[in-house]
């Protein structure tokens, strides 16, 4: 899904980001630009960037016990 209309990023794309090490929604900015033009997907992205680390969290915690 298109999150950035301006810049053209999707949500696969700010994930992609934030899987790469990026915790904030300045960081994915600066990664892709998104946020920067009219600044109404800031939101959605801040909202994408928490669900994303919630999601690498609990993957990581959750590794271990899978290989037990």
């Amino acid at each position: 899904m298109i999150v950035c209309h301006c810049r053209r990023i999707t949500d696969r794309q700010i994930r992609k980001i934030v899987q790469n090490g990026a915790t904030s929604v300045g960081q994915v900015a600066r990664a892709c630009g998104v946020a920067t033009g009219c600044g109404g997907c800031a939101t959605i992205v801040h909202e994408i960037v928490i669900d994303e680390l919630d999601r690498t969290a609990i993957e990581t915690i959750s590794s271990p016990l899978l290989a037990s």
